[in-house]
């Protein structure tokens, strides 16, 4: 069996496969680093964004992002979550997501700036008592909640929060803490 020709492929073809019959260490070079990078994508999970999450999603972090937690309340921060790494819950993590609430309001409502807050908590609290088995008040854990910025609520129409349950001053949990009723 012969081989194709490089003049009888088509353009960009015929440069690669010309590139490779000159650069055979190098090609090797090259197929053994996206190898290696495709591993790594296996073995690594993908970064997520806490506005994909779905109730009992859990997430991988420092334990340094929930020092502000206290227990028994919610601790609200503007924006959002990127960039985290979504793993099995029965691996090290220090999220869990309670699902996504919707803010209460109709679209181009204006940014209810005096009462973001106080929205937030409390449908986080009530997504916690579901989720949790009990209120959130007098509870041993906590929820990080990420809910919309200005712009985001007046240019994209974003309304979604998204609530974490944590353990305030612990490292990295394993486990669901799905009906832990504590």
């Amino acid at each position: 069996m012969t081989q194709p020709s490089a003049r009888s492929l088509p353009g960009p073809l015929a440069a690669i496969v010309g590139a490779v019959r000159a650069h055979p260490r190098l090609t090797f070079a090259l197929a053994v680093i996206l190898a290696g990078l495709a591993v790594m994508r296996l073995i690594t999970p993908p970064l997520a964004d806490v506005r994909d999450a779905v109730e009992g999603d859990c997430f991988a972090g420092s334990p340094l992002t929930i020092s502000a937690n206290v227990a028994g309340a919610v601790h609200v921060v503007p924006g959002f979550a990127t960039g985290i790494q979504r793993v099995q819950c029965s691996e090290p993590h220090v999220w869990e997501s309670l699902g996504l609430a919707t803010l209460p309001g109709v679209a181009g409502a204006p940014y209810p700036v005096n009462d973001i807050e106080s929205l937030v908590s409390d449908v986080c609290a009530a997504r916690f008592a579901s989720f949790i088995g009990r209120p959130l008040a007098g509870s041993e854990l906590s929820v990080t909640a990420f809910y919309p910025i200005r712009d985001d609520w007046e240019t994209k129409d974003e309304r979604r929060v998204a609530c974490l349950v944590v353990e305030p001053g612990r490292g990295p949990v394993t486990g669901s803490l799905r009906g832990a009723n504590r």
